[in-house]
């Protein structure tokens, strides 16, 4: 069941969840998914999304992309006075299993071109169905995971010692917790791992196809 409903009567949660039945694809975002455009949202139940916990998972900075290779449609960073591409390991969040853990993020309306375009932007995840943890919503509940090959990227960087994060990433995330409200940006901080690598200024650039 969605954190933030557990108080409520069984008559108010059938009138909430009425209201968002109708809704058959649902998107959890932990991370960069949870920014500015989507709204204050808040966890109250409502059919253009609200804030809910994933439970079962702890926030990890476990993927990483190798900013040394060109893919196309995909992202490089360079930086932003030399303009140069440094040869470094970009990480992002991630979530992994751990047994009592949590993460906050939002829960939000997905249609299948969104879902289309958000896979071919996810290049370091998987798209697993968490939709047993959200039984009352009518449909899957999609979240994206470290696919094994992201993963090994941020391993093979912690090797080389080239993993960084992008300053625009981790300011971007906290800013999208910080619209949530206080709290949910206390829980983001307290469910996140230590990143264990520098963040850096970096300039994000796009590949043609």
């Amino acid at each position: 069941m969605v954190e933030g409903s557990r108080s409520a009567t069984p008559e108010r949660l059938a009138r909430e969840w009425s209201s968002v039945a109708g809704n058959p694809q649902w998107l959890f975002g932990y991370g960069s998914l949870v920014a500015p455009p989507i709204g204050r949202l808040t966890r109250a139940i409502h059919q253009d999304g609200f804030v809910a916990d994933l439970h079962g998972y702890r926030r990890t900075w476990g993927v990483a992309m190798d900013n040394r290779i060109d893919l196309p449609s995909y992202k490089y960073y360079v930086d932003p006075v030399s303009g140069e591409r440094p040869p470094v390991h970009v990480a992002f969040l991630d979530i992994e299993p751990v047994v009592g853990g949590s993460v906050n993020g939002v829960c939000v309306p997905v249609t299948p071109d969104q879902l289309n375009s958000l896979d071919r932007r996810e290049r370091q995840y998987d798209r697993i169905d968490v939709g047993a943890q959200f039984a009352l919503l009518n449909g899957p509940v999609w979240v994206y995971v470290g696919s094994p090959a992201g993963r090994e990227r941020r391993r093979a960087g912690d090797r080389a010692g080239a993993t960084v994060v992008a300053r625009e990433y981790w300011d971007g995330v906290l800013r999208g917790f910080t619209l949530l409200g206080e709290g949910e940006r206390l829980a983001y901080e307290t469910s996140t791992s230590p990143c264990g690598c520098p963040v850096v200024a970096l300039s994000r650039r796009a590949l043609p196809e």
